[in-house]
């Protein structure tokens, strides 16, 4: 009763598929590159100074490290985020390519062009984007197999969040609690304090807030689309019928989220890929037996 899953695995859309993916993949090497500088050379520095309580031109290092970090942040969060938005303007154009839904020009500008895709489109294996929306919706009129695909979109975001939010806090603490001890060894005063504990600790603190605060506008983002799929997916069930209208509000919002979420690095996914994949095929499947 509709063809998103035949259209998902054309050529063209595979192309997408891939271009999307990898410029993901780059604005992920982007943010793990900050990380680099904001957690883990901070936690080098401070086992370095554990090790070596004694070395002269330490503080240097540790200044110099510090306003780099601060700096770097800035620098390459601009690269993420033209990255990021290319490759959320390639799913939209993908997304309303399979759901039959018209491009927003004044929320996404101009679509991507075929050149941008093709630049992007290697270095992603194809047999790992083909199928990425369960067969059983096939049975599913067009409007409410669009419906149970962004569900699966949206719930397996927000499942990989969650993991992901645990062990950033994690590493925040572990790297804070290394970084302040190691202002604490063989000087203890208020100025070695201030050196080697609240001068290093100042990327840790900036990078966690900005994960902290954009895990909770994700999350936010993600409970608003949850609802407003949820409440569509009833009026399925009730055998309603709903408007292009609707599908457009989520699949803009869909969007913007998208665009601006903090983006989670590959290893994450692929460590919770098989778990996630298969609750979502179960869901999907009740979720099918529902609306038939």
């Amino acid at each position: 009763m509709n063809d998103i899953c035949k259209k998902q695995n054309l050529p063209g859309n595979i192309d997408k598929l891939a271009a999307q993916r990898h410029l993901y993949t780059l604005a992920k090497r982007v943010s793990l590159s900050i990380f680099v500088a904001c957690i883990i050379l901070p936690i080098v520095l401070a086992v370095f100074k554990f090790l070596f309580p004694n070395v002269e031109w330490y503080a240097k290092v540790v200044v110099l490290v510090s306003f780099v970090a601060t700096i770097a942040k800035i620098v390459l969060g601009d690269v993420k985020r033209y990255r990021q938005n290319l490759a959320a303007r390639i799913q939209q154009q993908l997304d309303c390519e399979l759901f039959n839904l018209p491009w927003n020009d004044a929320l996404c500008g101009n679509q991507p062009l075929p050149e941008e895709i093709f630049k992007y489109k290697e270095g992603i294996p194809r047999d790992k984007l083909l199928n990425w929306y369960e067969s059983e919706i096939e049975s599913l009129p067009h409007e409410y197999a669009v419906l149970v695909c962004m569900r699966t979109n949206v719930v397996y975001d927000q499942g990989i969040r969650r993991y992901y939010q645990r062990l950033c806090t994690g590493l925040a603490i572990v790297a804070a609690i290394l970084v302040f001890c190691s202002g604490l060894i063989a000087d203890v005063t208020l100025w070695s304090l201030f050196l080697y504990g609240i001068i290093p600790l100042m990327p840790v603190v900036s990078w966690y807030v900005d994960v902290k605060s954009q895990y909770r506008m994700n999350m936010t983002a993600l409970d608003k689309l949850q609802s407003l799929i949820n409440a569509g997916l009833e009026k399925a069930s009730a055998k309603e019928v709903i408007s292009i209208q609707s599908l457009m509000t989520i699949q803009n919002f869909m969007y913007i989220h998208r665009n601006s979420s903090y983006v989670i690095p590959d290893v994450i996914y692929n460590k919770k890929r098989d778990e996630s994949e298969m609750a979502t095929a179960y869901s999907v499947h009740q979720i099918c037996e529902k609306l038939l």
